[in-house]
């Protein structure tokens, strides 16, 4: 079924279209993907949510920050003997 119009840009779009609609065979998909694809669509989805302990997180991250600012506190007294001693 073949278009007709007037510009021939659109018209050698129309050409192709056909040659290829000619060309390629409609396809059947298997019944099996069909019921497949119908109960994906259908089921709605199972989603688990990680149980996430807050209170774990808030004491790694207390202890990071504290070790930190040790850690800084020690660098600091080393750097001060050292920085004395000369």
């Amino acid at each position: 079924m073949a278009q007709k119009s007037q510009n021939p840009e659109l018209e050698k779009v129309f050409r192709l279209e056909e040659q290829l609609r000619n060309s390629y065979g409609q396809v059947k998909p298997a019944p099996e993907f069909i019921e497949s694809l119908k109960h994906s669509l259908i089921t709605p989805p199972r989603v688990i949510l990680e149980n996430r302990q807050k209170g774990i997180v808030f004491v790694i991250m207390a202890l990071g920050l504290v070790g930190g600012v040790i850690l800084f506190m020690i660098i600091r007294a080393i750097y001060r003997l050292i920085a004395n001693e000369e």
